[in-house]
């Protein structure tokens, strides 16, 4: 007997489940890849963010704290006027009028909470303003002329700053530090 040959073009039942069940294996792969992919472009982006968050916060108050005391005229009282573990407060006349009253010349910086939301504010003189959101820790040590830690108002030169923050929106929460040391330009002089 002869086999009859196939003459109609087509698939064969086998051969399409085969065909399926590789066509999944691969678009599961491809949607694995993919959402890898998306968390960690998700996670770099929150730690981009701290880190800009920590550095713009820390230039901000290194450009300021190094001005404490500025008081070209020695009329003003310009100093450091606050200076506990979490919270510095200082003077300085910007504008050489003899007074430290002017906007900007009196301020203030301390961690504060709003809408569950812990931030480092910048006070000046009365509203606390956000520097930077999702601010764990602020911690301040003052150094005396030979960079030992003083409490003495009158005896600081330095200031040294750590600042911790965390990331807003991503589990576990990752934390980032950075420490800093400024040497106040106008105290002691």
């Amino acid at each position: 007997m002869k086999a009859k040959k196939r003459t109609d073009p087509g698939f064969t039942l086998i051969e399409l489940l085969v065909a399926m069940a590789i066509s999944c294996l691969v678009m599961t792969a491809i949607y694995t890849t993919f959402s890898f992919q998306q968390k960690s472009y998700s996670l770099q982006r929150q730690m981009v963010a701290m880190e800009q968050n920590l550095r713009a916060s820390m230039f901000m108050m290194e450009r300021e704290i190094r001005m404490a005391g500025c008081d070209p005229y020695g009329t003003a009282g310009a100093g450091i006027v606050t200076a506990n573990a979490n919270t510095i407060r200082f003077t300085m006349d910007l504008n050489y009028d003899a007074d430290v009253t002017d906007p900007d010349e009196n301020i203030t910086y301390s961690l504060y909470t709003t809408d569950g939301i812990q931030k480092l504010g910048r006070k000046a003189p009365d509203t606390n303003k956000a520097v930077a959101e999702h601010i764990n820790a602020l911690t301040f040590e003052y150094l005396d002329e030979d960079g030992a830690v003083t409490a003495n108002l009158s005896k600081i030169r330095s200031v040294r700053i750590t600042l911790e923050a965390k990331t807003a929106n991503i589990k576990p929460v990752r934390y980032e530090e950075l420490t800093t040391v400024i040497k106040c330009r106008n105290l002691g002089i």
